[in-house]
């Protein structure tokens, strides 16, 4: 490989690191900002820094936290789905590095915009953060930035690298995780607008660092346009022959195979079930009166067992499944796809009902080497249908995650606001004990006959 290659390579890493320190060094300490004025909101006489006052850990202002933070997860959503697409397009004839500058550029702007929201309380209602997700729709947020820099990647490297490449570019998601968990708590216990602005600069320097990477799009295809005789189709005749395409899928999934259609169905709910993570640091705050500082922290349990099971777990489970005990590849994907399921099940229950923050701690862990199931569900289904088909197939697994994504957040908070009304302590794990139960749903449909020749 090539010192031009590798150095883009490595800027691809050095981005993702600094994505994932800016995000999590600025929005958990927003958290807490964001639940000191929605405090303040119900109680004007509270005196400045008074995010340990007891009153801002009542009903009526986590009920309204959970509200923002979980129709905020849906709304960050919306700027990403209808704009994915055109930039797609954009990327294939002007080139990644303008989309990937662009969508970073819509991040950062984002996240300036929901810090003054939250630095201005007096001029700013708590709900105004939703509108800070409108910039997102300069490059499209998260889903085109993600897109982008496994394209660039992609584009560097040779098809035989290409998988190992992936794999570590999402292990350095989880890393940078890991980074950032102890460093918010360090900087939240100095100053918590510090670790603001300092995630907010790493998300500058993420944004500067793009515009310096070379651009990967094949020279022939960035400098001709297309003939006149190929030029592509208005956009909205595109935007017609895709949903024709998408009917066809769906079509396809409800009639083709019952098993593609029973795998698809607990992706859904997985989908809807993993995002009760979005709600543990609330949760913890609220359960244990921990500090936001103190409860970002479990992140770096959440990511260090992630990290073990996508190096180590899933590449050892899976040599022993196929070498040692010669089952095929599906067949292994069945198996462990079985595990992940139950582990997904034991640990949100666990969440739930725990009753003491270490049990907690063992759940999280339980819960995070799960967290391979989309992953292998989508090996696993790839290897029941026919190569023609693999496209029209993920693009359905797309549509079921989206939707479980777009539903998930403001069906959760209102699960965390019920275990609230209905009172005890053990009810505020009601988002977990939810999610369990999706998860246990799942987990029965892997004693269906339908699916016991998926391991061919």
């Amino acid at each position: 490989m090539s010192r031009v290659r590798l150095g883009i390579i490595i800027a691809c890493f050095l981005l993702i690191i600094l994505l994932e320190l800016g995000a999590y060094l600025a929005t958990i300490p927003l958290n807490q900002v964001l639940e000191e004025n929605i405090c303040r909101s119900f109680h004007p006489q509270l005196p400045p820094n008074s995010e340990e006052d007891p009153r801002c850990k009542g009903k009526a202002v986590q009920a309204e936290l959970s509200i923002i933070r979980g129709w905020q997860s849906t709304v960050d959503v919306i700027p990403g789905l209808l704009t994915a697409v055109p930039y797609g397009f954009l990327a294939d004839r002007r080139g990644r590095e303008m989309v990937l500058g662009l969508s970073l550029v819509g991040i950062t702007l984002t996240s300036a915009c929901y810090i003054l929201i939250c630095a201005l309380p007096g001029v700013f209602p708590p709900r105004v953060t939703w509108l800070s997700s409108v910039f997102t729709f300069i490059g499209g947020g998260p889903a085109v930035t993600n897109a982008m820099l496994f394209t660039i990647a992609g584009d560097v490297v040779s098809l035989e690298q290409r998988s190992i490449t992936f794999s570590y570019l999402s292990a350095a998601v989880v890393g940078g995780e890991l980074i950032a968990s102890p460093l918010v708590y360090f900087l939240m216990e100095v100053d918590i607008w510090l670790c603001i602005y300092i995630g907010l600069s790493c998300l500058v320097l993420g944004t500067g660092l793009t515009f310096l990477l070379p651009e990967t799009l094949p020279r022939q295809q960035l400098s001709r346009p297309p003939p006149e005789d190929t030029a592509s189709p208005p956009w909205h005749d595109t935007v017609r022959s895709e949903l024709a395409n998408l009917g066809q899928a769906v079509s396809w999934v409800l009639w083709r195979d019952w098993r593609v259609a029973l795998l698809l169905c607990t992706l859904f709910v997985t989908t809807l079930g993993r995002f009760a993570h979005e709600i543990l640091l609330q949760y913890v705050t609220k359960r244990y009166g921990w500090s936001w500082a103190q409860a970002s922290l479990l992140l770096s349990i959440r990511a260090f067992f992630t990290l073990a099971l996508f190096t180590v777990l899933i590449p050892s489970a899976s040599y022993v499944l196929v070498r040692r005990w010669s089952n095929s590849a599906p067949g292994t994907n069945l198996w462990l796809a079985r595990a992940s399921v139950m582990l997904l099940t034991v640990g949100a229950l666990t969440i739930g009902l725990s009753t003491t923050s270490i049990v907690t701690m063992i759940g999280l862990g339980i819960f995070a080497l799960g967290s391979g199931y989309n992953f292998l569900v989508r090996s696993l289904l790839a290897s029941v249908v026919e190569n023609d088909h693999i496209g029209m197939l993920y693009t359905v697994i797309g549509i079921c995650e989206t939707v479980g994504i777009l539903v998930a957040g403001p069906l959760l908070a209102a699960s965390f606001r019920t275990g609230m009304d209905w009172g005890g302590d053990i009810w505020l794990g009601l988002p977990y004990l939810a999610a369990g139960s999706l998860f246990a749903v799942a987990a029965t449909a892997y004693v269906n006959p339908v699916l016991g020749n998926c391991s061919c």
